[in-house]
């Protein structure tokens, strides 16, 4: 059966998911988890989770899933060392560079792909099964469908089943680093979407890009069947009460096909729940926020809920064979029936001077198990007549052997990993020689943008396959910009096909899954996007290794760090362009006011503008920043390539654009720098 996998915010929300039947959890501790403003734990509460859990069978998953910097090595590498000292079960991992450092500090252990890494087909599956992940976390987007075509390709398959949902896909938002540093790619996010944002001027109060929380549990029997081996409860930073219901509804939705939704809306929701890409569905039905009426009935709730994980939850039968003789050591010996047992030992017993002890009465002694983990499941006494055991001591048998039942159980569950130290680590950078003057590559949406433009002035030209047949720029100089979201892996393929049938050598790769759809062709060029957040050296190798000739650096790294990077590849940055700020299913326009209302854009509450990148044909939508990115005037680190990215730009427009960044204009108008010199926290 599925794993129902519970969130771990502190220690108070573990024994919550523990006692109400949780048969995995995953924690953060104090640095590199993607929920930084969680309690999360510390290394001596680490220690003692992991105990806790094994002792009981589960198992226990430690997130290191944010984007680290080259500074931070050090402290990555200690992370990964006390994991591996702690004994947890696997890692879940976003980053590209902690996956290249984890395989060769720590070769035994498990790696998950957190849903961070945007995987969201098989293709994408099977590119990080070759990377040496043992398990992906699919992109809460994947209808059952996608899901059940990834859990073929034979890696474990974890799916989100409950908890909030974000409007855009993990790992593709940049909204909170955009507006105050706060990377949601660095554990940190401010969770802005939950803000107001108006679709129509008309309408006022309006929450675009809130989203309801997800509440899969009907789905359960279909995603088991359909091969996912672990359901996901989305939580850490929520109270224990909130894991203990989810958990519990979770395990009886698992095993006996119902679960209380209405308990669940009363814990935690935001104007109900929506199952909506599981089964395929999108729309203004999948919006909610959270009210006033929400919060108060959760408050009345919560003692409820106490009271219902306030004992512990058994996880095995145990049998008891006691041996009681006149002048010898009294033994009790306990085992699971798993293979773990343990012997204790106390005085030999006394002569009774009134009535002696029998077996009864020592049986009746072993059953008080309702403060440990198991439940009686029966007993054997040899005793010689005439002796007499005190209550008091049958019960501090019994304890001790417990105790240490718990602790061969731990023993046995908990596989401590080898760490190797990082040879390379400390040493100093061969830097990749740097172009002198960085060359430019440019980025459109449409062919129609460049008409106005001298293309001789890049390097290269990346179009979506739409556009391509559209234009005469020569081949050699053309780039088949794959989509962001790959909604339908078949097309892409044969997208790939087409283009590659027509003379296209450049491919512009987005996400994983790309890699491993062009991995057959020997005579192209994969030139790596921004969407694959490269922010430290380690990562940079990765890329190589999937394949890719350069790439574009992530959005969130500043120039400075960028030139710490020990660049085995050219790597490029982007210049210019409106930055996208998530990358959604959902239009927020379309299930706010419909298409026909479109205005293009939808606004804040300073009614600052943020525009819709329409794929609506692909599958996805980009919400994009309303100022553009401009470097052109600044001073820049060098690199090998310079982006100039238009989305909604005429051709008038981009002409403007060209001219500004040949002639080093200062910008006009409303315009942003960006992260290239603030960065994120």
């Amino acid at each position: 059966m599925s794993e129902v996998l519970s969130p771990v915010g502190s220690m108070e929300a573990l024994y919550a998911a523990l006692d109400s039947g949780a048969d995995a959890v995953y924690f953060g501790s104090k640095r590199f988890s993607a929920r930084q403003n969680a309690q999360n734990l510390d290394t001596e509460q680490i220690s003692k989770a992991v105990y806790e859990c094994h002792k009981r069978g589960v198992k226990i998953y430690q997130a290191i899933n944010t984007v680290y910097f080259d500074d931070e090595k050090s402290a990555l590498l200690n992370e990964l060392e006390q994991a591996a000292k702690n004994g947890v079960d696997a890692i879940i991992v976003q980053d590209l560079g902690v996956c290249e450092t984890a395989l060769k500090c720590v070769p035994e252990m498990p790696l998950h792909a957190s849903t961070q890494m945007t995987i969201h087909t098989a293709a994408g599956a099977l590119a990080a099964k070759k990377m040496g992940f043992k398990r992906v976390v699919v992109s809460r987007e994947c209808s059952l469908d996608t899901i059940r075509e990834i859990a073929d390709t034979g890696v474990e398959t974890e799916v989100f089943v409950h908890g909030a949902l974000c409007m855009s896909v993990s790992g593709q938002c940049y909204l909170s680093a955009m507006l105050g540093s706060r990377s949601a790619n660095r554990g940190l996010c401010a969770g802005a979407c939950r803000l107001p944002f108006s679709a129509c001027e008309k309408k006022s109060g309006q929450y675009a890009l809130s989203l309801k929380d997800l509440c899969a549990f009907e789905s359960l029997q279909e995603l088991q069947k359909a091969g996912v081996c672990s359901f996901k409860i989305e939580g850490r930073m929520k109270r224990p009460e909130y894991v203990a219901a989810a958990t519990k509804e979770c395990v009886s939705a698992l095993k006996y096909g119902r679960c209380d939704t209405e308990l669940l809306k009363k814990v935690f929701s935001r104007s109900g729940f929506t199952n909506g890409y599981i089964k395929g569905t999108l729309g203004s039905g999948m919006f909610g926020f959270r009210s006033k009426e929400d919060a108060e009935a959760a408050k009345e709730t919560f003692a409820q809920i106490r009271e219902g994980y306030s004992t512990v939850y058994k996880r095995a039968e145990v049998s008891f064979e006691a041996v009681i003789r006149q002048g010898e050591r009294i033994s009790l010996k306990i085992a699971d029936g798993e293979g773990c047992e343990a012997v204790v030992f106390s005085d030999p017993p006394s002569f009774a001077t009134n009535r002696a002890t029998e077996s009864d009465i020592i049986i009746k002694h072993l059953k008080k198990l309702g403060d440990t983990v198991y439940s009686f499941k029966d007993a054997r006494v040899t005793l010689d007549s005439g002796l007499f055991v005190s209550a008091s001591e049958i019960n501090a048998l019994r304890r001790r052997a417990t105790e240490e039942l718990d602790r061969k159980r731990c023993l046995k569950n908990t596989a401590v990993k080898r760490f190797l130290p990082d040879k390379t680590f400390g040493k100093a950078a061969v830097y990749l020689k740097k172009t002198e003057g960085a060359l430019l590559r440019i980025r459109a949406n449409k062919a129609s943008q460049l008409n106005k433009i001298d293309i001789s002035l890049a390097e290269l030209i990346s179009l979506p396959f739409s556009e391509i047949k559209k234009c005469d720029i020569p081949k050699a100089k053309l780039c088949l910009s794959l989509d962001r979201f790959t909604a339908d892996e078949k097309r892409c393929r044969e997208e790939i096909r087409l283009a590659h049938r027509a003379g296209i050598t450049h491919f512009l790769a987005q996400n994983i899954s790309h890699f491993e759809l062009l991995k057959d062709f020997d005579d192209i060029s994969i030139h790596s996007g921004f969407s694959m957040n490269i922010t430290n050296s380690d990562a940079l190798d990765a890329i190589k290794d999937l394949g890719a000739f350069d790439t574009e650096l992530s959005l969130e790294i500043t120039g400075a760090k960028s030139q710490q990077l020990n660049a085995v590849i050219p790597i490029g940055v982007l210049i210019y362009g409106r930055l996208p700020l998530m990358l959604t299913r959902n239009c927020p326009i379309k299930a706010s006011v419909g298409c026909k209302e479109c205005r293009g854009f939808i606004t804040d509450r300073m009614k600052k503008r943020f525009y819709i990148n329409c794929q609506k044909d692909k599958g996805y939508f980009e919400l994009i920043n309303g100022e553009p990115l401009y470097l052109f005037d600044k001073k820049r680190i060098p690199v090998a390539f310079e982006t100039i990215m238009f989305t909604n730009e005429n051709a008038d427009e981009a002409k403007e654009v060209i001219l500004s960044y040949l002639e080093n204009r200062p910008p006009e108008g409303d315009f942003t720098r960006g992260l290239y010199y603030r960065g994120v926290i």
